[in-house]
């Protein structure tokens, strides 16, 4: 007897989960695996209640929550994961403002280009006003 399991793949990029589960499905093609465009902290409700599941909360993104959004996000995620699920959670160390500034400008400038372009696309789209001059000022200037 085979068993039926249904995985879903959450991402704010619509092409990311989709990819992701595409992959995941020809990989593993007894599970089925769904993409899911959402926001972690809006739409836990949309993760299956069926079978035993397991959240990956990876990328060390809850370093970059304040202390009561974590504390919330953690809250929800007990709600929503039912008596034997599984969290598999990805943290960080909290590491010196300079070697932040390090590894978000880079040497080469690839990563403060990409992080200029998302600040115009945000200005472009959402209007928002963002000054996209010297990133390593404006990672420096952001105290958490």
């Amino acid at each position: 007897m085979t068993t039926s399991t249904t995985e879903r793949v959450t991402g704010l990029a619509e092409y990311s989960p989709t990819d992701a589960a595409a992959e995941l499905s020809a990989a593993y093609p007894d599970v089925q695996i769904q993409g899911v465009v959402g926001d972690f902290t809006l739409h836990l409700s949309h993760l299956p209640a069926d079978g035993v599941p397991m959240i990956a909360f990876l990328g060390s993104t809850i370093g970059n929550l304040y202390m009561e959004e974590r504390r919330a996000f953690l809250s929800m995620l007990a709600e929503h994961l039912p008596a034997g699920g599984w969290l598999l959670l990805g943290i960080d160390l909290v590491k010196p403002v300079d070697r932040l500034v390090d590894d978000y400008d880079d040497p080469h400038g690839v990563t403060a280009e990409f992080t200029r372009n998302v600040l115009h696309v945000l200005n472009r789209e959402l209007r928002a006003d963002f000054d996209v001059g010297d990133v390593a000022v404006l990672l420096a200037s952001v105290d958490r």
